[in-house]
């Protein structure tokens, strides 16, 4: 049983010396990929509406309108900027990209329901981003 322990210890520790050793990445090139995919852009609204409630104290109902407005603001700039799948499509997918970006946010749906959504009112379905 010691040397499972050890075994597996020394393989953890491998995995961490390795992942340290590579490169840390610069935040700023990071930005562009949160207009990647749907999934980018839910994470960038997560990541901003949790920066907007941790300064303004919120909770419940608040903190998804401030979720929305995240969502919307996010993916205006998308659109503005022509970024990602905000590229060659109309005004009205700000619209509609924000508000799923910010539902997938606050953990009310998965990709699958969110990818029936739109192709039930016949938009365009963005790839998902391939590793």
């Amino acid at each position: 049983m010691k040397k499972i322990f050890w075994i597996v210890m020394f393989m953890l520790l491998l995995a961490t010396s390795l992942l340290a050793m590579q490169e840390n990445p610069n935040p700023v090139e990071a930005i562009p990929d949160v207009f990647t995919s749907l999934t980018g852009l839910a994470a960038g609204v997560l990541v901003l509406t949790s920066f907007i409630k941790k300064q303004l104290k919120t909770e419940g109902t608040i903190t998804i309108i401030i979720s929305i407005a995240a969502g919307l603001s996010i993916s205006t700039i998308g659109w503005l900027l022509k970024l990602g799948i905000f590229n060659l499509v109309e005004w009205y997918y700000i619209i509609i990209y924000g508000l799923i970006a910010a539902i997938m946010a606050n953990g009310l749906s998965t990709w699958e329901i969110i990818k029936n959504i739109l192709t039930a009112l016949k938009l365009k379905v963005p790839k998902e981003k391939e590793v």
